[in-house]
């Protein structure tokens, strides 16, 4: 279904008078930057079959056959995926033959393997403004920028950002929500030891582990206001509730939200932010927490992101469990980069440390932790997502348990499948792994949580 005009697209057209939103003096500076020194080298040492098929589509493109190029270039996608020149032309015909998310993609697979190929960032930083992306194509201008382009090329970037900055001045306010439902089993709902007794006494059935089936409910909503060219702010807010069929002393509905003030500056941006979460079990309350977090990212490479993040949190209880509240300070260090794989794909590093701080003198939850994660995301088609996670954590509590000092460590995996089958519509395959060893047997606990979902996003 068509698209609703936009009012970026109205400023584009009324503007240049362009073909499918583009410029005549970006499809100049395309041509002669970006599609003619390419090919002078090499990802890979082509064959001669790869060397006609490229040479036809680019004489293609010169001629302002688009999709004539891109209907050439297309059927080839699986065998020559990864080929830098080769995506660099498909996302080059893609984006020219008004297909920008197409062209997303594959110039994202150029930049993998070339993370200095100027040409093919400037292409996907135009894909970015087709798509009012503008925040992912500032970030590629900057970038362009700290490679010394020639002076007309650095007109033209400065160009397309004050463009982009006008019209994100001139957004309106954006609103989004979704609906969440899922099914699924937990070999262990309560999180619990598999010991029949502690220390002589006999556990009860509710501190063992509970095995259940589970259906879940989740929902929210959040506002997207940019407050002027370089300032958003965002809040959101999120519902879930989940019903375990045989464990419902520890049914479960989550509320919490947020609100957070984003400052970009070039290839850094500042975010601060508001945090607030309730959990009721069984229908009673059982935590809430509120928090503060400021967090700072910067674009080192080309290839490579750097954030650095530090939050402050109160967690507390109910006054029967109110030797437990705590404040938190946490720091976090998150490194990605972009991988060349037959498509693109993404792997970061996240490292965190931090502190919980008793509020009471007796308390014995006092800990210092520390935690490292490893994920990935991998779009397997245009519609099929794979994310993956690996994490660790270990705590140490200050206090004694039953008289014993007392240490955890946790590991835990994530595999996530999730497929697009309609517009704002899409399924989930969600597996869950979590192993805890701690010092003391009654905390020792291992579970698999696998889970089917399906979410509809609107507002959108």
């Amino acid at each position: 279904m068509p698209r609703e005009k936009s009012d970026s697209d109205q400023y584009r057209c009324d503007r240049c008078g362009c073909r499918n939103g583009i410029s005549n003096w970006t499809i100049t500076l395309v041509h002669v930057i970006a599609l003619l020194l390419p090919l002078l080298s090499w990802s890979a040492p082509p064959t001669v079959e790869v060397k006609a098929l490229l040479n036809d589509a680019l004489r293609l493109v010169y001629a302002g056959k688009a999709q004539a190029a891109y209907d050439l270039l297309a059927p080839d996608e699986d065998r020559y995926a990864g080929n830098r020149d080769y995506d660099y032309l498909l996302g080059v015909a893609a984006l020219d033959s008004g297909n920008p998310e197409i062209a997303v993609f594959a110039l994202q697979r150029a930049l993998a393997v070339d993370p200095m190929f100027s040409g093919a960032r400037m292409d996907l930083a135009r894909a970015y403004v087709l798509l009012e992306q503008y925040r992912h194509a500032q970030e590629e201008f900057d970038i362009l920028l700290q490679q010394n382009p020639p002076a007309k090329t650095v007109a033209s970037i400065r160009r397309y950002q004050q463009d982009i900055d006008r019209l994100q001045a001139q957004a309106k306010t954006r609103l989004g929500a979704y609906l969440d439902s899922s099914v699924g089993y937990d070999s262990n709902a309560n999180s619990a030891t598999d010991e029949d007794t502690f220390l002589g006494f006999r556990l009860l059935d509710t501190s063992k582990r509970t095995a259940s089936s589970y259906t879940a409910l989740q929902g929210g909503g959040s506002l997207f206001a940019p407050l002027g060219a370089t300032t958003q702010l965002f809040t959101a807010i999120n519902i879930k509730r989940r019903v375990n069929g045989q464990a419902a002393f520890v049914n479960s509905t989550v509320y919490d939200g947020n609100l957070a003030l984003r400052q970009r500056v070039g290839i850094h941006a500042l975010q601060w932010g508001l945090s607030g979460n309730a959990v009721q079990v069984n229908g009673e309350p059982n935590s809430r927490s509120a928090g503060s977090v400021l967090e700072w990212t910067h674009q080192l490479t080309p290839s490579y992101q750097l954030g650095v993040s530090g939050r402050y949190a109160q967690l507390r209880y109910p006054k029967e469990l109110r030797i437990k509240d705590v404040d938190q300070a946490l720091w976090s260090m998150k490194l990605s980069r972009a991988v060349a794989r037959p498509l693109y794909s993404e792997v970061g590093l996240l490292l965190s440390t931090g502190r919980d701080f008793r509020t009471d003198l007796v308390s014995r939850y006092e800990k210092t932790f520390s935690g490292i994660r490893l994920f990935s995301q991998l779009p397997l088609t245009s519609t099929l997502m794979l994310g993956t996670a690996l994490g660790y954590a270990d705590s140490d509590y200050q206090g004694l348990f039953f008289g014993l000092p007392r240490a955890d460590r946790q590991q835990d995996a994530v595999l996530e499948l999730r497929w697009l089958v309609a517009r704002g519509w899409s399924v989930k395959l969600l597996v869950l792994y979590t192993k805890n060893n701690s010092d003391i047997n009654i905390y020792e606990y291992d579970k698999t949580d696998v889970g089917l979902g399906l979410r509809w996003n609107f507002l959108n």
